[in-house]
């Protein structure tokens, strides 16, 4: 014959049903042990995804700047300069210009500037660096015959 074992029913001195109420120090231990491991895990998750999304967000906010230099550069039949200054990449001048100064953490290089002749083509190839903090790197590229831009990604040995 099986024992059958019930748990002994508490009661207050009114004499109504108390049930027992909280965590044991065990439980509550083994709750922060596992939220530790669980943020252990997903910090580091999201400070390279907030990265990749920074870079991705210099990428497609210098490539609208080349193409405004571009089109700027074919509807008024003149050279445009993008050129690199305090950081932030520009083009025109006065009431014309455009800039883009990329967030903290996200660093612009470009050797020189890249020109777009009236014909909508680039002077020359020309690529500019785009490096987050963590040291990720793509480049943004004007092509010299048709001055089309593209991102292509930066090999190791590229490097300096």
């Amino acid at each position: 014959m099986a024992k059958t074992i019930t748990a002994k029913k508490m009661t207050s001195a009114t004499g109504r049903s108390i049930l027992p109420l909280g965590f044991t120090l065990v439980e509550m231990l083994i709750v922060l042990a596992i939220i530790s491991l669980l943020l252990g895990v997903a910090i580091p998750f999201f400070r390279g995804a907030s990265q990749r999304t920074r870079i991705k967000g210099a990428i497609r906010s210098s490539i609208a700047l080349l193409n405004y230099a571009r089109w700027k550069a074919i509807s008024n039949h003149i050279e445009t300069y993008v050129y690199l200054e305090g950081g932030c990449l520009r083009t025109g001048e006065g009431e014309s210009e455009k800039k883009y100064c990329p967030p903290s953490g996200i660093t612009l290089l470009l050797d020189g500037e890249i020109i777009f002749l009236p014909s909508g083509e680039a002077q020359e190839r020309k690529c500019m660096e785009i490096v987050n903090d963590i040291g990720q790197r793509k480049a943004v590229c004007a092509s010299s015959l048709s001055g089309k831009i593209s991102i292509e990604s930066v090999k190791k040995n590229d490097r300096e």
